[in-house]
């Protein structure tokens, strides 16, 4: 999912804002965290890649627009994304594996 920033909201604000008007799952501050932004070539504008710590799986809001579901990470490769999408994650998930290992001393690189 993504959102336009507005009136000079950070990258987490918005992030935060989309995530509650979508989802309607308040986040703390705290549990939001940024993995990497890029310019995108083809929209032209910076792209933030963010995620939440979350403490329990939610049940969706139905929505006419949209699907929203939870996926496994191997199940990233059949969903209808855009290849950029799937590079998002798969980085990302790098990034957060990175981090939980050195939360726990284990040898990263950095």
């Amino acid at each position: 999912m993504g959102g336009e920033g507005v009136a000079n909201e950070t990258a987490e604000e918005t992030f935060k804002r989309v995530v509650r008007s979508l989802l309607h799952l308040e986040l703390k501050p705290k549990a939001i965290l940024p993995i990497y932004k890029y310019f995108h070539e083809t929209m032209k504008k910076d792209y933030y890649i963010i995620y939440a710590k979350i403490g329990r799986l939610e049940k969706f809001p139905v929505s006419k627009k949209t699907t929203f579901s939870w996926f496994n990470f191997k199940q990233i490769h059949k969903l209808n994304l855009s290849e950029q999408t799937k590079h998002d994650i798969v980085v990302g998930q790098r990034v957060i594996d990175s981090a939980v290992r050195k939360s726990l001393g284990q040898q990263t690189i950095e």
